[in-house]
């Protein structure tokens, strides 16, 4: 798994380097025990994606841990944008697996479930900031307008575009002040 990781990451998911047998190589495994574990190139990417996806949802987790009680929106959406922006930096190739519009079916659905997950996964990490935490629609749509600008923002700069991820960082805190408005009695928006 972390050769294939490693290939992924250097060479992207559909560079020539990734097959079986380099992996097996810079694993310095048979290929036949790539093959027992593996039934294919395509089921050791997608082991190689679940990965990669439960290490994005792992920053969700721990940007919410790290929360002051006391920490206002703005703060949390700033050190939370940084977080992703990180992540997505540090793994370049593994990112364009995530983002991978050439992924096979089932890395897709894979994308998609991960996907859901994520907006669960905003929808508890805003209800510290929410009266009314929505319906889970609205945060699926957020988090796949989210993972455009992710995209775009790489595409533009490998670092991440800084434009891009300001407009990130303005789409959460307008989500949530949308959400609070939405919420709140007649008469008492802001």
């Amino acid at each position: 798994m972390a050769a294939a990781s490693h290939l992924i990451d250097t060479h992207g998911p559909h560079g020539a380097e990734v097959t079986i047998r380099s992996i097996a190589d810079t694993a310095g495994a048979a290929l036949g025990s790539v093959c027992r574990y593996f039934e294919d190139l395509e089921d050791l990417v997608a082991a190689v994606a679940a990965d990669y996806m439960n290490d994005l949802l792992a920053i969700g987790v721990e940007v919410d841990r790290a929360a002051p009680e006391d920490e206002d929106f703005s703060s949390f959406n700033t050190r939370n944008v940084a977080a992703y922006q990180t992540f997505f930096r540090q793994r370049p190739g593994l990112r364009a697996l995530w983002f991978d519009r050439r992924a096979s079916e089932r890395i897709h659905r894979m994308h998609a479930q991960y996907r859901r997950l994520l907006a669960e996964q905003h929808r508890a990490m805003l209800a510290r900031y929410l009266t009314s935490e929505g319906d889970l629609f609205e945060y699926t749509m957020h988090v796949e307008v989210l993972a455009s600008l992710w995209n775009l923002a790489f595409t533009l700069d490998p670092t991440g575009d800084p434009a891009v991820i300001l407009e990130i960082e303005d789409l959460h805190r307008d989500f949530v002040r949308r959400r609070q408005a939405r919420s709140a009695p007649p008469g008492k928006t802001e």
